[in-house]
């Protein structure tokens, strides 16, 4: 009976031996949910609010126009937005996003609108075009990972290319634009429920005010990615974008505010 217990313990111990790192080896071999390479292609239905000011040498300050209630803009739209990533090295990625949100109307003020050197009074009916266009590149470093989970640091830009302009009979036609690179640091995170599976999660914000210069931005991005195939996958998420800015020059100034957000959805294609 000694003999026969003596025998089932070192069988057992023999078995845990070759069992544990084959388990071990196995979870090594398991497919890594932090992808090389990636491109999103997809839809962004953001909801707006936003508002802009143009002032004038000859008229003064203009009028703080509400793009939505003043000019009848869209309150809310859809559009196309692509996404890239690339994981040059385990823990270092550059990502770039691009999107662009274009909105016209035509509309009886309800008030005077002063714009820059233009008054559009009642009784005028003002065409109105604004688009704007946002690219994104960012570097992070993920100085946390495991197979499960990563968190990481980001530093980059937030270009926008923004156009304004109003114009009605008679009136005449204003019209401004300006380019606003914003450099902004940021938080990155992931989780993986499994290979198939993984949400994450990113923010980048930005406060400047230099000279004639002052800006923000706040940017939040969240999403759940499922890999049907092994280098396809769905994703599903939720966008909030709030920027100001304010420039002033010898001529005029201009200060405008976009506040968005809204659900997106995409197709991933990944190496």
């Amino acid at each position: 009976m000694k003999l026969s217990k003596n025998i089932c313990i070192y069988g057992i111990a023999f078995l845990l031996a070759f069992v544990t790192p084959t388990v071990s080896l196995a979870a090594d071999k398991a497919p890594s949910p932090w992808k090389k390479f990636s491109v999103n292609a997809g839809v962004f239905y953001p909801a707006f609010n936003s508002g802009f000011r143009l002032d004038s040498k000859t008229l003064g300050r203009g009028t703080e126009i509400d793009a939505e209630d003043d000019l009848n803009l869209d309150s809310e739209l859809s559009t196309f937005r692509v996404e890239a990533k690339w994981r040059f090295f385990p823990e270092h990625q550059l990502e770039f996003t691009y999107y662009n949100i274009s909105r016209s109307s035509f509309h009886s003020p309800t008030r005077t609108l002063q714009f820059g050197d233009q008054s559009f009074t009642l009784g005028f009916t003002a065409a109105t075009e604004t688009n704007i266009e946002i690219y994104k590149i960012a570097y992070t470093w993920s100085f946390l990972q495991t197979r499960d989970y990563e968190l990481g640091i980001s530093i980059g830009a937030n270009v926008m290319d923004t156009e304004f302009k109003m114009s009605a009979p008679i009136v005449g036609e204003e019209a401004e634009a300006v380019t606003a690179p914003l450099p902004v640091l940021g938080l990155r995170g992931a989780y993986a429920f499994n290979p198939d599976l993984v949400l994450s999660a990113g923010t980048d914000f930005f406060y400047i005010e230099y000279e004639d210069f002052r800006g923000r931005l706040l940017d939040l991005n969240v999403s759940l990615e499922y890999y049907f195939l092994d280098h396809s996958s769905l994703s599903i998420g939720y966008s909030f974008f709030d920027m100001e800015v304010t420039y002033e020059t010898d001529r005029r100034n201009l200060e405008f505010g976009y506040t968005f957000h809204g659900p997106k959805a995409a197709v991933i294609i990944s190496f």
